[in-house]
């Protein structure tokens, strides 16, 4: 009753290990076992106790060969019950996979959540999520132990993961102001914290859990500064900033973007949310001076590659497309110079477009 909330639950196994209690809990769709993950992991079945571990397993699918109360297969309600330790007996050491150790929540060498597995009743399955619960004294029951958490406050636990781990950047040019303007295209981002140890890695918490989605959506595999980013969701509920702000240990790496004027996403409403695209090679300037000429906007851009194709717009010399040489060029333009200040009192704003620069004699 604790999981279902989150989704179809498909198979469940329990089992005793050690002095603890886990489970496997396989649900029919990935974004599922993502929210009950990231909405459970740390949360006390008891006030103060059972402390809930979970972590995204190695197995494709959880195999149920009996129906009791230590292991169910809901898709086949005509298994035999068993013993109440048969199930267990199977299963011997199963892998619990690498996510709980790692600091940043697995996404560096670890598989994404939501990589589809090769499963063999469907390959659309979630995948199983192991699940363990940290207590002093084994918590007994099975299920129906667990059950009786359904009556704590849901609504306490969160909204779903809205801070992403970026790895594989280039540590020598990326700063928290790229990280923010770049992800800043999906959702409005809160705060980003380059890791002092790992400066090729980051946490960047949004607003919304929807921009953090977005952004893994889109930004996964794009290339910056010559490598491609490694985006996933992160364990962390929140980016915390240095408790001295002088600390010199954090040296800029943690920035608070709360009160930015580039946020995209304030109006909930903005057209910003249904034109959301992968990076391409096209952008769109917006907030132009009218005297500004096309060669110098066409310089202004091509600091950062060739600009293959520029157009104002008919009705509006405010606005124009820029069409760079490759799509990194474009992503790199955009980082810099979306939110420059290009005239007093003007800071142009820069997006990935959808839109084509038609030749003359084109339709």
């Amino acid at each position: 009753r604790v999981f279902k909330k989150y989704g179809v639950i498909l198979r469940i196994v329990t089992f005793s290990k050690g002095a603890t209690l886990q489970s496997l809990i396989e649900f029919d769709q990935v974004l599922a076992a993502i929210q009950a993950k990231s909405e459970l992991e740390g949360q006390n079945i008891y006030a103060g106790c059972c402390t809930l571990n979970i972590q995204f397993s190695n197995l494709d699918v959880v195999t149920v060969k009996y129906n009791n109360d230590r292991s169910r297969d809901f898709t086949n309600p005509h298994l035999p019950s068993g013993n109440q330790d048969s199930s267990v007996a199977e299963l011997g050491g199963i892998p619990m996979g690498p996510f709980g150790s790692s600091p940043f929540g697995g996404a560096s060498a670890a598989p994404s959540p939501y990589s589809q597995p090769s499963s063999p009743v469907g390959g659309s399955m979630g995948g199983p999520m192991g699940m363990g619960g940290s207590m002093g004294g084994q918590m007994g029951g099975g299920m129906g132990g667990m059950g009786m958490a359904s009556g704590m406050g849901m609504a306490s636990l969160g909204m779903g993961p809205s801070v992403l781990i970026v790895s594989n950047m280039e540590e020598t040019r990326v700063t928290p102001d790229v990280i923010f303007t770049l992800f800043g295209v999906y959702g409005d981002v809160l705060r980003v914290k380059i890791m002092y140890n790992r400066k090729d890695t980051a946490l960047v918490q949004f607003t919304l859990p929807s921009g953090a989605e977005n952004a893994y959506n889109n930004l996964n595999g794009v290339f910056l500064f010559g490598k491609p980013l490694k985006v996933n969701f992160s364990k962390h509920q929140q980016v915390a900033l240095p408790k001295d702000s002088s600390n010199e240990g954090d040296s800029g790496l943690t920035k608070d973007f709360s009160g930015s004027p580039l946020h995209r996403f304030k109006n909930p409403n903005s057209k910003h949310t249904s034109h959301l695209i992968h990076p391409v090679d096209m952008l769109h300037v917006t907030n132009l001076p009218l005297d500004i000429s096309d060669e110098q906007v066409r310089g202004l851009f091509g600091q950062y590659g060739t600009v293959l194709g520029f157009k104002f717009f008919e009705q509006n010399r405010k606005m124009a497309l820029v069409q760079m040489g490759s799509v990194e060029e474009a992503t790199h333009a955009l980082v810099f110079l979306h939110g420059y200040k290009i005239a007093e009192g003007a800071h142009i704003r820069v997006s990935f477009s959808k839109s084509k620069i038609h030749k003359p004699g084109e339709a």
